[in-house]
């Protein structure tokens, strides 16, 4: 699920810092960060200019949905596997940079909340994590009807998609739910930056 795609090894002698990449409905691990106009990855740029910085993307399958009962159930499943991926390869260990796009967003704010939750082997519980700053590129925080849209076609059974779809409605009471929980969580992480960009042209 965690792909290590630029710089060293994340638990290597020379790590110091990683960016965790987490794409979203339509998304791929590679794809979604691709550069368009340049021959040379922004993230290998990244990680030749600051020395011990490590690049890693997460390789989600959102069209499991069709497994659950609601988008909700299935962001609940996803965090599960990311957290467990993340205390496996130590990632808190280092400063943490988050880079979210779209629905991407709403499973790292989900994550971070449910990290003091579901602990089972206390690797969240023993240590202060490091999280720096977190960057959420056209994540829809409040609902969005193109979501809801994108997310019927993906889903295609007509008995998943209404209620999976509620999920992402504008004053959806699942979003709701995760934005209220992750504003509660921040005082834990420390001292942190979130930007927000919302996308304004078609994409």
């Amino acid at each position: 699920m965690l792909n290590h795609i630029s710089g060293p090894e994340p638990s290597g002698d020379q790590w110091k810092a990683t960016v965790l990449l987490v794409h979203g409905i339509d998304g791929n691990h590679k794809s979604t960060w691709a550069s368009q106009r340049s021959s040379e990855e922004w993230y290998s740029e990244l990680t030749s200019e600051f020395t011990g910085l490590s690049v890693v993307s997460a390789d989600l399958d959102y069209s499991h949905a069709r497994r659950f009962s609601s988008r909700e159930n299935l962001i609940e499943h996803l965090s599960g596997r990311l957290l467990s991926e993340i205390a496996k390869a130590k990632l808190f260990d280092r400063h943490l940079y988050v880079v979210a796009h779209s629905l991407g967003g709403i499973l790292t704010k989900r994550l971070l909340t449910d990290s003091q939750l579901f602990d089972e082997a206390g690797y969240f519980e023993r240590r202060r994590i490091n999280l720096k700053s977190i960057f959420f590129l056209g994540v829809p925080h409040n609902g969005s009807p193109w979501a809801q849209k994108r997310l019927a076609k993906i889903l295609g059974f007509a008995r998943l998609r209404s209620t999976t779809s509620k999920d992402l409605a504008p004053g959806s009471r699942a979003l709701e739910d995760i934005n209220k929980k992750f504003v509660g969580s921040l005082n834990r992480f420390g001292r942190m930056e979130i930007h927000s960009v919302h996308e304004t042209l078609p994409v």
